[in-house]
């Protein structure tokens, strides 16, 4: 069932609602869904946030030089054509490309098609539009996206889903295939000499201390990492594209995703690490088609995907809610 839902600040919103989840979207702010809520725990898996309280902040948002600081950081959002802000890789002269991408915080066009709920954005400065479809089939998220190149020339980019979630300590990260990850950036770790590549689910710190990746920690740790998994092409495991995260009492949420053309991982890792000083906790499993940064560090790695002009890039995820006791469903997507 899809209809009005609850507003978020000044903006209106669409529920999508189904026997075991029900999902909120804002259109106003990039499509961004702020609530992922399994319906038999009432256990909602998105990180909450405050929503921009005046025309003057929802202005900021979506602005091309707007930054995706810790007050924005909530909600499950989508990046594209870049993560991390960049110069414009096709051409230098142009302005560079907006941090985390061109749908968050910026209005998207959201409509119900059936059961589906889709959502689509246009390039801020680029001639593509990326659609996202999501439809709920009992304690599964589907969700099918389409990337389509409307101009003359390919254009590379860098994808990246980007959930943060809402995890309790003592919550636990799967990824199957894993073994080990890279490294890029650490906060309050004694891991120097970054990007580096270390064993997962455990590494040893420069001080010799153990750190367990896999498990979420204190809010109070003040530690921030970004990791990466698969994908690299410099002896990354080659994943199937399964991961869960499941909590100390037995609950889970299960994620499937196409490892083609997403075949790396990005795990965020942040207990109260980022930003310094805010005591923020976030987490995310976020499939991408690079494990890098940015854009421009994509192309140069030779890592970028491309759509060629004029066509079309397809790609699917599955997130599943799991009760204490059910047995996993979700496999591997082609």
């Amino acid at each position: 069932m899809i209809g009005a839902g609850p507003s978020h600040g000044r903006s209106g919103t669409l529920a999508l609602e189904g026997e075991r989840v029900r999902l909120v979207v804002v259109p106003e702010l990039g499509a961004r869904v702020v609530s992922f809520v399994d319906r038999a725990t009432g256990r909602d898996w998105l990180v909450q946030g405050t929503p921009p309280s005046s025309d003057a902040a929802l202005a900021c948002w979506s602005a091309p030089d707007a930054t995706y600081a810790g007050t924005v950081a909530y909600g499950w959002d989508e990046c594209l054509p870049t993560v991390g802000p960049c110069p414009d890789p096709v051409d230098p002269a142009c302005p560079p490309l907006r941090d985390h991408g061109d749908a968050w915080g910026r209005p998207a066009r959201v409509t119900a098609e059936g059961d589906a709920l889709v959502a689509a954005w246009e390039g801020l400065g680029w001639p593509f539009t990326l659609r996202r479809q999501i439809r709920l089939r009992g304690s599964t998220v589907r969700v099918d996206y389409l990337l389509e190149n409307r101009g003359p020339v390919a254009l590379p980019f860098l994808y990246a889903m980007h959930p943060l979630l809402a995890l309790p300590a003592g919550a636990r990260l799967e990824v199957a295939g894993l073994t080990s990850v890279m490294v890029t950036g650490a906060a309050g770790l004694r891991l120097a000499g970054l990007p580096r590549r270390v064993p997962w689910p455990r590494a040893i710190g420069d001080d010799g201390e153990e750190i367990a990746f896999d498990l979420v920690g204190d809010p109070a740790a003040g530690t921030a990492v970004k990791l990466y998994g698969g994908g690299d092409g410099t002896g990354g495991d080659r994943l199937p594209g399964l991961a869960a995260v499941t909590l100390p009492d037995g609950s889970a949420l299960e994620l499937a995703w196409c490892s083609v053309p997403a075949p790396a991982l990005g795990i965020w890792l942040d207990d109260g690490g980022w930003p310094v000083g805010e005591g923020r906790v976030q987490h995310a499993l976020e499939p991408t088609t690079a494990p890098d940064d940015d854009l421009v560090t994509a192309v140069a790695n030779d890592r970028a995907m491309r759509v060629e002009a004029g066509e079309r890039v397809l790609w699917t995820a599955a997130w599943r809610v799991r009760q204490p006791g059910e047995a996993r469903e979700v496999g591997p997507l082609e």
